[in-house]
């Protein structure tokens, strides 16, 4: 994400919903993101359910 920032770029995640993980790498991912410095996560992409809009609209809250 360093080189990102660098560049004067923001990091973020994009299709989150995509990703095969387990409720706690689901947690560890978005705890590293943030104390990495990222701070925007995709919400609403044709490959999300409209449940997935919600939970990824509250992890981007959090």
């Amino acid at each position: 994400m360093k080189w990102i920032k660098d560049a004067g770029g923001e990091p973020i995640i994009v299709h989150p919903g995509r990703y095969d993980y387990t409720p706690v790498e689901f947690a560890a991912l978005f705890d590293e993101f943030i104390q990495l410095g990222g701070h925007a996560i995709e919400v609403v992409t044709g490959s999300h359910t409209p449940d997935q809009y919600r939970e990824y609209a509250d992890v981007a809250r959090r």
